[in-house]
């Protein structure tokens, strides 16, 4: 006679999903879920967790189908709705991503990463004061969220508010001094303004912490021509 394993044993299938989720094996993650949701059908931990993992394979299809499982047997799952969210706004479906985020912030409502992801998609839709409201209270809750300061110096900037921007992006530093992409972002916005020196500088800066960043390379190539006729 062989052996049934026991719902039981779902939970331990849900555990080591979520560490190899952790630690990027994706396709082991997504195999320990799956056997969880074999063994229990209605566990939306693991809806959860195979939706992740698909969200970071680019399976948005997927991932959104897990999403809304999990969704479906746990209708107040906070973090579910933020992962379909993610899973829409990396579909350019920002009016659903902004939908989600909002029903993430009714059930978590001190809950900054939500507030910076619902002001970010509405960023993307040109929507700028909406943005800027939104990402204000994710600095109000967490202070020290330097992606936060960071994202609402890109929202700043798109709206040609750049000495804004620059205070975001110089706040940002200040919090990650090794963010290569706050130096990058600093760099366009003193570029904006006609101060090249500031802007040059900032993008060496942003190409010593990622040499291998061809949109800064660029930049710094621009800025150069650009003194040499200033």
């Amino acid at each position: 006679m062989g052996r049934v394993e026991r719902g039981g044993d779902a939970s331990s299938y849900l555990a080591k999903g979520n560490a190899y989720l952790d630690h990027g094996k994706l396709d082991l993650a997504i195999s320990e879920f799956q056997k969880a949701v074999q063994l229990k059908p209605d566990d939306a931990k693991a809806h959860l967790g195979m939706g992740r993992a698909y969200l970071r394979k680019n399976q948005y299809d997927l991932a959104i189908e897990q999403f809304k499982e999990a969704l479906r047997l746990k209708p107040d799952f906070a973090e579910a709705y933020g992962n379909l969210g993610n899973a829409y706004y990396c579909t350019g479906q920002y009016a659903e991503a902004i939908n989600q985020y909002k029903k993430t912030i009714e059930l978590k409502p001190d809950y900054a990463k939500a507030y910076l992801d619902l002001g970010t998609a509405y960023g993307q839709k040109g929507q700028y004061d909406q943005a800027i409201e939104q990402i204000k209270r994710a600095v109000e809750l967490k202070p020290d969220y330097a992606k936060a300061h960071l994202t609402l110096g890109w929202v700043y900037g798109s709206d040609g508010q750049y000495d804004l921007a620059i205070e975001q992006f110089e706040k940002a530093l200040r919090l990650e001094p090794g963010n290569a992409m706050a130096y990058y972002n600093l760099a366009c916005a003193y570029s904006q303004k006609g101060r090249y020196d500031e802007a040059i500088k900032n993008v060496k800066r942003s190409l010593e912490l990622d040499p291998e960043d061809k949109e800064a390379r660029d930049l710094l190539t621009r800025l150069e021509k650009r003194k040499k006729l200033w």
